[in-house]
């Protein structure tokens, strides 16, 4: 009687393969798995970016509100703490604004101000170069404007002063500002408004809000 053995070989080929194709179907779930997630935190740094633009901008309006009220107190002095985020930064430049008043023979008026900046890195989050808004401001005669080229620095005290008088608060695109790249930054600057005597011997009244940088702690101060 002849027997006749299987051979063994083909058993471990099959096995082989199996195992074979379970490793590159996990390489392919974890490559996978990889992407998702980096596609994800991109997603997630986006969105915090922008949502930190639009919660330092709402705390820019808040101080520029409280600006307003007190522009008729001469020598009013308001300090605040910038609120910190994790994914922009502040900038601060001591000398944005120069404001002069003068007439034919002297300088009336001479005030150097600072303006605050906040914005995030391209690598979050950007905006085409070019982009504008105004976030808060006005035309010379205080209508509302989101345009910055109907944006006036220099407000005359009008009936209608809806979008305030002391602070503008405008947002650019992807740019460069005081050596720092920003894929979109906000810039807080302050207007000028006036207010015309009333007759002859009327006294007319400039009122200039100033911004300083008072420690390297986050602290901004506000003079009129």
């Amino acid at each position: 009687m002849r027997i006749t053995l299987k051979p063994v070989h083909t058993y471990w080929r099959r096995g082989q393969s199996d195992v074979l194709s379970i490793v590159i179907l996990i390489a392919v779930i974890m490559v996978m798995s990889a992407i998702f997630i980096v596609f994800s935190m991109v997603q997630f740094g986006n969105e915090v970016s922008q949502s930190s633009i639009e919660y330092v901008a709402s705390f820019l309006t808040n101080v520029a509100d409280d600006i307003d009220t007190f522009m008729f107190v001469p020598g009013a002095v308001l300090t605040y703490q910038l609120p910190n985020t994790n994914y922009g930064t502040y900038n601060f430049m001591n000398s944005l604004c120069n404001i002069t008043i003068s007439t034919t023979s002297n300088n009336i008026i001479n005030e150097v101000s600072g303006g605050l900046i906040y914005g995030v890195p391209p690598t979050y989050f950007s905006l085409p170069p070019g982009f504008s808004n105004v976030w808060r401001g006005s035309t010379f005669n205080g209508v509302p404007t989101s345009s910055l080229r109907d944006l006036s620095l220099i407000v005359s005290y009008q009936t209608r002063i809806l979008m305030g008088t002391s602070m503008a608060i405008l947002q650019f695109g992807y740019g460069n500002f005081n050596g720092v790249n920003y894929g979109t930054y906000l810039v807080m600057v302050p207007r000028v408004m006036t207010i015309n005597g009333t007759g002859p011997a009327g006294i007319g009244y400039v009122y200039i809000p100033v911004l300083n940088l008072i420690s390297n702690q986050g602290r901004g101060q506000v003079n009129h």
